[in-house]
């Protein structure tokens, strides 16, 4: 049996021009709380694969709770402008909520520094061995799409991913590919990760 080289996903870079709207909005909306925050030297650059002088002089870390997995690194740089329509697959970051989506949803739409893309909307994807969820998406201080999801059926091929808080962690990460089969040959014979859940969707969002 093959070991895989990634179990799990620890956090996320998010470059932001205003990085402390970014850390509010993350804690007062989504309760969450900081993991960590400090100067970003050298070290933490080239660790986190930042290019040098790209991103300011500070980073901070939040989490959900005492989570580990999933967390978002916050640093100033570059907001996330986009010059093409979004991909089918919206490339972004995908949170798990364990309740209340609609209220957050709201909460989101009402908020000064939210954009909400696309309101609630359900999605089927029992046919791929997937489930039934409703999500909806938006961006916030960065300009990265964000996308909220909660489980309505479980999966068949797999876990979906459960979380203590309201809003938990990020447990996707949505990527560009120009060539799908060596993306998948990458992830697959590279990494040692399991497919869990194939697709072909036909259309995107328009923004």
């Amino acid at each position: 049996m093959t070991i895989p080289l990634v179990k799990a996903m620890n956090c996320v870079t998010i470059s932001c021009s205003e990085p402390n709207r970014l850390i509010r909005l993350i804690k007062d909306v989504w309760n969450w709380e900081i993991f960590c925050e400090g100067a970003l030297e050298a070290k933490q650059e080239s660790i986190w694969s930042i290019t040098p002088g790209s991103a300011g002089d500070r980073f901070t870390i939040l989490r959900y709770k005492n989570f580990n997995r999933g967390m978002i690194r916050v640093v100033e740089g570059t907001d996330r402008h986009r010059n093409s329509p979004m991909s089918t697959r919206w490339s972004g970051i995908e949170i798990v909520v364990s309740e209340d989506l609609l209220g957050l949803c709201k909460s989101l739409e009402a908020h000064p520094d939210f954009d909400v893309v696309k309101p609630l909307e359900d999605a089927d994807f029992t046919h791929a061995g997937a489930n039934v969820h409703t999500f909806f998406h938006g961006r916030g201080p960065g300009l990265t799409h964000t996308m909220f999801t909660m489980a309505v059926t479980q999966p068949e091929t797999y876990a979906f991913p459960e979380t203590d808080n309201p809003v938990g962690h990020i447990f996707d990460v949505h990527l560009d590919v120009d060539n799908t089969g060596a993306s998948r040959t990458f992830y697959e014979k590279t990494l040692g990760m399991d497919m869990v859940f194939d697709d072909m969707l036909t259309d995107g969002g328009d923004v």
